[in-house]
């Protein structure tokens, strides 16, 4: 290499070595900084430097400092935020990602100017991506907590053992294993063998709730039967019956007072989980959502008074509310501890779902007032993030299986026909029978929860 190549590269390396603290090359490792609970309320702080057998040993200000095992009530690892960093990054990557695709696939005749375009998304994608970095930054640096006090020696040794990584010594080395040496015969004694001692149980059994917020992608059920229709009030064979095609579709809300869509955001489901094993929880889950069923029946017959064609087409909604109960397991191939904030878990449920259909008096045609169970059941994936040990956000996915009918009913009412040639409308009473129709609250959902363990 050159001289005149020499003199840039040791320059910027005297620059980076100038902008770096003093030493910081050479510094050793620093422990995590804890706040320690002792026996009658005294607070202890500052850097863990080792976990030892019966104490922790502290560097707190300037001096060490040993706390006995015996007097710690709680240990508290104080984490530092991390909203900056991660509000960069997701603004970052917001504004760029975003930014790159509005110019790489829009088109100029949809957004006109592309580079004002990418700009404006870019920075609306990067506001966003910032405040969601920011939040979760925030998340990550929430400070966590141990409390001794009651908890079996097994689970404080485990914990203990998880904190030696986090101190400045670190874990000590795994010792080697000894050379195998064949087994020395023991002198046989009258005495018995004592049975060895089993040791406390790590992890005792908990509750957790979930409150979630679920969208529920349910397709409109699109349905085409065969109804009847008759005049009770008119002499035979003008009476009918006559056949009445039933079309029309079915679809589920999570509102009674918004019906513009099938899709909707929903609040729930409510889970309450038993942790019966670490790895494995029993649950119970509510879910609450609206139905709305809405047949137009046709309504075409030749009078045999005066031979004409007359027409209606008479069409009504019948809305029902379903509330399903499932009890199911899940499974958690990651759980969350003293030093893990992440979880992981997989379930299946199935219960009952009670579908009650009300009726609507304003509406001509309506169905009667019902109730109904039915089988549902779900399956769902989750992760979970422990922002402290009783507090998590998470989000999940699966597929819930929902399915009823409407049952058939007969309605009467006064009805308008319409001609087909030039003559006067006909109103006459008329009794219609709405054959059974498909309820479907069926579909993928996706979804944000939070939970708390009690």
């Amino acid at each position: 290499m050159g001289t005149k190549a020499v003199r840039p590269a040791a320059c910027a390396l005297v620059l980076l070595s100038l902008a770096f603290p003093p030493g910081l090359s050479a510094e050793e490792r620093r422990g995590a900084a804890v706040v320690v609970t002792r026996s009658g309320g005294q607070i202890a702080e500052g850097e863990l430097i080792a976990v030892k057998p019966d104490s922790l040993l502290l560097l707190s200000a300037g001096t060490d400092l040993s706390v006995p095992l015996a007097e710690i009530e709680a240990v508290r690892i104080v984490r530092k935020s991390q909203a900056r960093k991660f509000a960069l990054i997701g603004g970052v990557a917001g504004f760029v990602g975003i930014g790159a695709f509005v110019l790489a696939v829009a088109q100029e005749d949809v957004v006109g100017d592309k580079a004002g375009a990418a700009l404006l998304l870019g920075l609306l994608a990067g506001a966003t991506g910032a405040l969601a970095g920011s939040l979760a930054g925030s998340a990550l640096g929430v400070d966590s907590t141990f409390a001794f006090t009651g908890k079996p020696e097994a689970a404080i040794a485990e914990y203990l053992n998880g904190l030696q990584a986090y101190s400045r010594l670190g874990r000590p080395p795994e010792p080697k294993a000894a050379p195998r040496q064949e087994p020395v015969p023991k002198p046989q004694t009258a005495e018995p063998a004592t049975p060895p001692t089993r040791p406390a149980r790590a992890r005792r059994p908990r509750f957790r709730i979930h409150v979630a917020g679920q969208y529920l992608d349910t397709e409109p059920v699109f349905f085409q039967e065969n109804g009847s229709f008759g005049f009770p009030h008119e002499a035979p064979p003008e009476a009918g019956p006559y056949a009445a095609p039933v079309t029309g579709d079915s679809f589920s809300v999570a509102s009674p007072f918004d019906v513009t869509s099938p899709n909707h955001m929903t609040f729930g489901p409510v889970t309450l989980a038993y942790d019966w094993h670490e790895h494995w929880s029993a649950e119970l889950e509510g879910l609450f959502l609206y139905t709305y069923v809405s047949p137009m029946a046709e309504l075409t017959f030749t009078s045999t008074v005066d031979g004409r064609t007359y027409w209606s087409d008479v069409y009504t909604q019948n809305r029902a509310g379903i509330g399903a109960v499932m009890f199911g397991v899940s499974y958690r191939p990651l759980v969350p501890s003293a030093f893990r904030r992440h979880a992981l878990e997989a379930g299946i449920a199935a219960g009952p779902a009670f579908v009650s259909g009300q009726a609507n008096p304003e509406l001509l045609f309506s169905s009667p007032s019902y109730r109904k169970v039915v089988p549902c059941g779900r399956i769902k994936a989750a992760y979970d993030f422990y922002i402290s040990q009783a507090f998590s956000a998470g989000a999940f996915a699966g597929y819930l299986f929902l399915e009823a009918e409407q049952p058939a009913f007969s309605s009467s009412g006064s009805v308008t026909f319409m001609p087909t040639t030039e003559a006067e409308p006909l109103v006459r009473t008329t009794e219609i029978t709405i054959p059974a129709l498909p309820i479907k609250a069926s579909g993928v959902f996706f979804g944000f929860r939070v939970g708390f363990r009690i």
